[in-house]
This record gives C-alpha cells, structure tokens and sequence, in this order.
C-alpha cells in the first residue's frame, strides 16, 4: 500500500501487523516492518515519526543480527539523513553496514546502497 501511494491505509496495516506480532510474540519480521512503517511516515511528511522509525528498524535487524534488514534501515535512514543535509552523518551510518558485505553486491539491496553512497560522497 506504501508504494500504492495510499500511506494511512499502509500505516494502519502495519500497525495492525506489528500489533499482532507482538500478540503471538513473534517477531522475525519486526525490522522490516519498522522500516516500512517508516517508509509511509516519510510520504506523510513526518520526518521525526519516520526517522524513529527507521532508528527502530535499524536496531532491531542490528539485535537480531539480520544484515539485509539492517542494510535497508541504514539505507532508508541514510537517505532521509542526506535530505536534511547531513551528508556526512548519512556517510557514517551507511558505509560500515555496506562495508560488512563480502558477497551479494549485484542484489537490488546492495547496488541502491552501494548508489547511495555514490552520492552522498
């Protein structure tokens, strides 16, 4: 629905989701969930609600040790970051995540990170 272009739909779904999550106590999918969550504040123009979101999404796959979720938080975080003009602070928290990688670097995930970068240096 986020990218459907209908962002308080996406946002009441996710909150359902994630409320349902929390229910069963399952909570494998958190971090994406967080991140799209984000995603959908970011087109409602609440750039705090989305970058706490995005925050959240990050330390979650971070605990959870899961390294495609936590390069697509920092991704998103990074960009938000670099819209504000804090190119430098995007830098930092993106390029050690993308610098973790050894392998996958032809995966949508990776080349969007790796573009980021690009334009962010």
């Amino acid at each position: 629905m986020v990218l459907s272009g209908e962002p308080a739909a996406a946002l009441r779904l996710i909150h359902e989701v994630m409320g349902m999550m929390e229910a069963v106590g399952h909570h494998q999918y958190e971090p994406e969930f967080n991140r799209i969550n984000g995603i959908a504040l970011r087109e409602q123009n609440d750039i705090a609600g989305s970058q706490a979101a995005f925050t959240e999404a990050l330390g979650s796959a971070r605990r959870r040790q899961m390294k495609v979720y936590e390069l697509r938080a920092a991704t998103d975080l990074a960009r938000l970051l670099g819209e504000q003009g804090r190119r430098s602070e995007a830098r930092d928290l993106l390029a050690p995540v993308y610098d973790s990688f050894t392998e996958g670097f032809d995966t949508a995930d990776l080349k969007d990170a790796a573009k980021l970068l690009s334009e962010l240096a």
